[in-house]
């Protein structure tokens, strides 16, 4: 597979996991992500098979829980949270998402609340920093020069990449203490922070390895 196609392939699957913390997948999409995706993902990164009991409802009954109430077992999806620099959701890094969002013309706003999902106060929300890195590993610059405000795009990737590296691994930590750990969104988290960790390490590459055609 030539750099382009890995880089597409590692877009492809950060849009999944986008995706995932957007909000819940519609039932036939959970199953798949289950038989199919997950388990492709768990050989890939060379992860022991899925001990979790998961059935594709249990993304919608955790989603809300985890995500969108604010109780004991709350998970902030923010970055800046995680990163515990100034007052989340907004801070430095927060700021420059925004400024490159605005460059790149990349929507991260929504335009109406839709119960169940999420609705985006800041840029350093996990799906929009991860949908940014989607559309940033296949992105063609306009200007020919391979800048955005004044920094490469290979910069504003690693940065993202960690970002969503470092929430993630606070984030599985985190699921591994409560009395009740979450199966659908644990096998989410464990999966995209073991993906972005190899990511980083591999420079994107991650299909170089030879354990996909």
């Amino acid at each position: 597979m030539d750099a382009l196609n890995e880089r597409q392939a590692v877009s492809e699957i950060l849009t999944v996991f986008s995706g995932l913390f957007d909000g819940p997948p519609p039932q036939a999409v959970g199953d798949y992500l289950l038989r199919d995706t997950f388990p492709g993902l768990r050989h890939l990164l060379e992860l022991p098979p899925c001990s979790r009991i998961i059935q594709s409802d249990d993304f919608e009954q955790e989603y809300e829980a985890l995500f969108l109430i604010p109780t004991h077992d709350h998970l902030s999806p923010y970055t800046s949270y995680h990163r515990r620099v100034g007052e989340p959701p907004w801070d430095s890094f927060s700021e420059d998402l925004a400024a490159l969002a605005l460059a790149m013309d990349i929507p991260w706003r929504k335009e109406e609340f839709v119960p169940g999902r999420s609705h985006p106060i800041s840029p350093d929300h996990l799906s929009v920093e991860m949908g940014m890195l989607a559309i940033l590993l296949v992105a063609e610059v306009a200007d020919g020069t391979g800048m955005v405000r004044h920094k490469p795009v290979e910069t504003w990737i690693q940065q993202i990449m960690e970002d969503c590296s470092n929430a993630l691994e606070e984030m599985k930590n985190y699921t591994e203490t409560l009395q009740r750990p979450p199966v659908a969104y644990g096998e989410t988290i464990e999966l995209a922070s073991a993906y972005l960790k190899r990511c980083i390490t591999e420079k994107y590459g991650i299909f170089s390895s030879g354990t996909q055609n």
